[in-house]
């Protein structure tokens, strides 16, 4: 993600990297605070088989090291799947299956490689192995199995409350170290809500089963059942970038409201303006219910964002209550 600033005096708009100057000693940290975590955000051919998709193949690149550019590789897997699924979508208007097929093959391979590289099924075994060491008093194993999620982490930064995932992950790992299983299956827990890997697992897996349906609407040459095959999976990528979008949104308030409050407002309007951002993307890919809920929500964003320079007294508390919306929505999510 990059850094923006503003481009007029009252809507958010284009991006700059921006200055970010505290008020004080307090201030100057907590802004040097949240530039670690933004600059960690940023390191981070023959008709299918029946039935669901498998497992995503262990390959090379998914067992390899993590790169410092891994998050982004994930955004570049998204991307190009969608831009086949898009090229999918306008052929299935027409009546060449074969060159429909050729896209969701493509789109097929960019999925399997998404679902490969992020983790994701590794990263929740780790949670799971955590959980169930800890609860059997085997300190150890849980430690090891924080570590191997520690290592998964940085590629999902996209699509993870930042800071809760990084805190929890330690106090796991600081629970585990002094002997208290408890605290070490709730920290746990809490590392697994900042991810919610199911859920970013769930949306790839969907988007897979729908290629494929699409791919044996080819094999029939059914251009229409193709492409609302196509349009399902396209609708799945979608519902992903919206889960990540309210992870980065709620994770921008929680660090906005901190700012305000200490009166670091460079700081605090650049992260407001970053949830301003993920909250559109998270109401234009949801349901109705999702921009019903939401669109308050970021118009009181938007207020606080509109005076930061001189803030309001309740201010702070109303982007807090703006990330527990956006949290209770995050949550929801299946």
């Amino acid at each position: 993600m990059t850094a923006a600033c503003m481009t007029s005096a009252t809507e958010p708009g284009g991006d700059s990297s921006g200055s970010r100057r505290g008020r004080g000693p307090l201030a100057r940290a907590i802004a040097s605070t949240t530039l670690a975590l933004i600059a960690a955000a940023s390191l981070a051919a023959s008709p299918p088989p029946a039935g669901p998709p498998p497992p995503a193949p262990a390959s090379p690149a998914a067992a390899a090291p993590l790169r410092a550019s891994s998050s982004e590789a994930l955004e570049q897997l998204l991307a190009k799947a969608d831009k086949a699924l898009a090229k999918a979508a306008g052929a299935a208007k027409g009546t060449d299956a074969g060159r429909v097929s050729a896209q969701l093959i493509r789109a097929e391979e960019l999925l399997v490689d998404l679902q490969s590289q992020s983790g994701l099924e590794a990263l929740d075994r780790c949670f799971a192995v955590a959980r169930d060491s800890a609860g059997e008093g085997d300190l150890t194993a849980a430690a090891g199995a924080m570590e191997r999620a520690r290592t998964i982490l940085p590629r999902l930064n996209d699509y993870t409350v930042l800071r809760q995932a990084e805190e929890a992950s330690r106090a796991a790992l600081t629970d585990a170290a002094r002997g208290d299983a408890a605290a070490c299956i709730e920290a746990v827990r809490r590392c697994e809500a900042a991810v919610l890997a199911p859920v970013l697992l769930a949306r790839i897996v969907d988007a897979r089963r729908a290629v494929q349906r699409g791919r044996g609407a080819m094999v029939r040459r059914d251009m229409r059942t193709g492409a609302e095959a196509v349009a399902e999976a396209r609708a799945a990528l979608a519902a992903l970038s919206a889960a990540g979008a309210l992870s980065r949104a709620r994770f921008a308030l929680e660090i906005g409201a901190e700012l305000v409050e200490q009166g670091a407002t460079i700081a605090a309007r650049d992260q407001l303006q970053k949830a301003l951002r993920d909250l559109d993307r998270a109401i234009e890919a949801g349901p109705e219910e999702r921009r019903q809920t939401l669109t308050p929500t970021r118009e009181a964003v938007a207020t606080v964002w509109r005076r930061v320079a001189k803030p309001a007294a309740g201010d702070p508390r109303t982007l807090l209550d703006a990330a527990a919306v956006v949290e209770s929505v995050r949550r929801a999510q299946t």
